[in-house]
């Protein structure tokens, strides 16, 4: 299952759009540990919090879902 998600950060009121194919909780785990690596966007900022997620059908579908933003 394929699953788009909003993280927001308070600290400094930024959203980031992303996709996965792991349980949105676990996604968000993975950025705050910055699992990815501390150069990456997410890396930056240590409060986010999932604010959105939709689970779709195919990935491809997330960049369509999020155009308005």
């Amino acid at each position: 299952m394929a699953y788009c998600y909003i993280l927001y950060s308070p600290s400094h009121d930024r959203f980031y759009t992303g996709s996965t194919e792991l349980e949105t909780d676990q996604r968000l785990e993975l950025h705050l540990a910055r699992h990815y690596g501390n150069k990456k966007y997410t890396a930056k900022v240590g409060d986010w919090e999932l604010t959105f997620f939709k689970c779709l059908c195919m990935n491809i579908i997330c960049s369509k879902l999020f155009d308005p933003l």
